[in-house]
């Protein structure tokens, strides 16, 4: 979930206000259960106004701008020490397709948090910007019921890109035939489960 926060510092002193825009788990950290939609609220404060995302968790539990944002920052960490370390070691990674960057991101992760979820893991991955390999873990869980894990997931992407690399049934993810009236259409290729616009 994408969330606006006030940040108000770390110190003991007031030292100002600034909004920050934070991404974090879809999920309460204290029971598993679904956040809450954010919804805009406007503010006044040291003569300016400020716009931050308020919401109200299905489950009651309630979510401090504070503790938001050292979840956030907590995730960061990981996120830029498992980026390091892929720098680092980016020759000794295997290659995994379209999905290396993302699957070496994962292995890093899975190498510094014992028991990475593969939803933590889809986590770093937006924060990382690899969206193409974030929706196909959501997929993939949806599939297994929710019990995957970050290095399941890396697995399971590393076959994707193979079986992608290896599709000879479509045309970059589309399958085109001729229907009995004549017509050509096109249908997505279920091998490759690529992402393809309409009318493309």
């Amino acid at each position: 979930m994408t969330y606006r926060v006030c940040d108000r510092g770390d110190g003991p002193g007031y030292t100002g206000i600034r909004i920050v825009t934070v991404t974090i788990a879809a999920e309460c950290p204290r029971c598993g259960g679904p956040r809450g939609e954010g919804s805009s609220h406007r503010f006044h404060e040291d003569g300016e106004w400020y716009v931050a995302d308020r919401w109200a968790n299905p489950c009651g539990h309630l979510d401090m701008y504070g503790a938001v944002l050292a979840e956030y920052r907590q995730w960061a960490r990981v996120r830029e020490a498992a980026e390091q370390k892929v720098a680092e070691r980016s020759a000794e990674w295997p290659d995994a397709g379209e999905f290396t960057a993302a699957v070496a991101l994962l292995r890093a992760a899975t190498a510094q948090v014992r028991g990475l979820h593969a939803r933590q893991g889809a986590q770093l991955l937006q924060m990382g910007g690899h969206e193409e390999a974030v929706r196909r873990i959501e997929e993939a869980l949806v599939g297994r019921l929710g019990r995957m894990s970050a290095r399941q997931a890396g697995q399971y992407l590393t076959e994707l890109a193979a079986s992608r690399a290896a599709c000879t049934a479509c045309d970059g993810g589309l399958i085109n035939y001729r229907g009995r009236d004549g017509e050509f259409v096109s249908r997505r290729c279920e091998a490759c489960r690529r992402d393809v616009a309409p009318g493309a």
